[in-house]
């Protein structure tokens, strides 16, 4: 009886003090996430060459995922900024590997980067 005592107090305890700590270490490795893209960001705009890249047709008129998927294609932004897009928070979504860039035809996977959140099934 004492043992399930104890444990009870150590789960109150971890509830109470160790998971919100978690928590916001959490939320502020997402914003560290997001400075890192904005630095990814800034390097196309300090790098004439990829600046060239940007006004390709195939890059200029693409938004959400498509523009990541060819932003990363065509080397503007560089390969560890690949994790960084997806939350860390999302339940729905999942980092993606860099093998999909090198291949010929190959396309980011769908859970990699949702800029909306995913359809729900309507019965």
């Amino acid at each position: 009886m004492v043992v399930i005592g104890i444990l009870g107090l150590l789960v109150g305890i971890l509830a109470v003090a160790v998971i919100p700590k978690l928590t916001e270490a959490k939320n502020k490795l997402e914003v560290k996430q997001v400075g890192d893209l904005m630095a990814g960001f800034q390097n196309i705009a300090a790098d004439d060459a990829k600046k060239r890249k940007l006004k390709d047709k195939n890059i200029k008129d693409t938004k959400g995922e498509k523009f990541y998927e060819a932003a990363f294609k065509k080397k503007l932004l560089e390969d560890g900024l690949l994790s960084k897009i997806v939350s860390l928070n999302s339940t729905t979504d999942s980092k993606a590997d860099k093998a999909w860039i090198e291949q010929d035809g190959g396309e980011m996977p769908p859970t990699a980067c949702r800029t909306r959140p995913p359809r729900r099934a309507t019965c």
